[in-house]
């Protein structure tokens, strides 16, 4: 018999699997928004630019950014350290429609996409844990139900 903090720990285990699934699908889908809205941009929609424009910034920045797939991939706070930066110099000195600006968003862009492609991996990392777990435990009920007591 497994001791009773095995069995706990197992669960939270599977717990904190499904909790990671499932803010890794949320930020996924927030990255996705983001990019729609940096491509709006720099077709020339002036959407404005800032956390109250993104979606990241909407589902992150109020708890310090964690959980942020712009800050697990730079380190910091606030997009420093990323494309943003740029951007927003851009925006604010030569306006949406100027080369700099473009370029700036280009690089925003990419750096996203670049992200979103970490985090689909990641996604798909959870979901095959989630499978083989299911695998493993059809199979070990289907030895235990195919059993002969002999």
């Amino acid at each position: 018999m497994k001791p009773v903090f095995f069995k706990r720990h197992r669960f939270q285990f599977r717990l904190n699997k499904m909790t990671k699934l499932k803010k890794a699908q949320r930020a996924l889908s927030g990255t996705d928004e983001s990019i729609a809205h940096w491509e709006r941009l720099f077709n020339g929609m002036s959407e404005g630019i800032g956390s109250l424009h993104c979606a990241l910034c909407q589902m992150f920045v109020e708890g310090g950014c964690k959980g942020c797939p712009v800050m697990a991939e730079t380190g910091r706070h606030l997009c420093a350290d990323s494309p943003y930066v740029a951007a927003r110099i851009a925006y604010g000195g030569q306006g949406i429609d100027s080369p700099q600006f473009k370029e700036a968003a280009t690089d925003e862009i990419n750096f996203l996409k670049k992200i979103r492609r970490k985090l689909v991996n990641h996604i798909r990392a959870l979901k095959a844990w989630q499978t083989r777990r299911l695998l493993f435990s059809k199979k070990s009920h289907h030895s235990w139900l195919t059993r002969t007591n002999g």
